[in-house]
């Protein structure tokens, strides 16, 4: 069997863990290549994080972008900056047109907010 490591975590789609959700993903680098392994698609928490099990796939290449569809609205709700990792960006799909109405974090992003106080300084 064959997996798929990606840059993201089942942290960022808390229906994974609670109702035990299943989410379909295509590349979406290569969504016109044809369909030809069959590969679990993990994160890279501590956990077991199996996102999408059995996924049809092409052969996926470093640096692909992989998109879990269908996830609806409380996935980027309720996602958080688990062990640190910025967020994944969300993208708005109707038929064939696609846009970002949520940008990707950067590690920047994340710890934009830490304030270090100056006595630990």
């Amino acid at each position: 069997m064959r997996w798929v490591e990606t840059d993201t975590t089942e942290m960022f789609m808390a229906d994974l863990l609670i109702e035990h959700a299943r989410f379909g993903v295509i590349d979406a680098s290569q969504a016109d290549v044809a369909l030809t392994e069959t590969a679990d698609v993990v994160g890279l928490s501590c956990g077991f994080d199996v996102l999408v099990p059995d996924a049809r796939l092409p052969k996926v290449r470093t640096g692909d972008v992989l998109a879990f569809l269908d996830t609806g609205a409380y996935q980027d709700a309720c996602a958080s900056n688990f062990n640190g990792l910025p967020r994944p960006g969300t993208v708005l799909v109707l038929g064939a047109d696609a846009e970002w109405i949520k940008r990707p974090e950067t590690v920047e992003d994340v710890f934009a907010r830490d304030v270090v106080p100056e006595r630990l300084a």
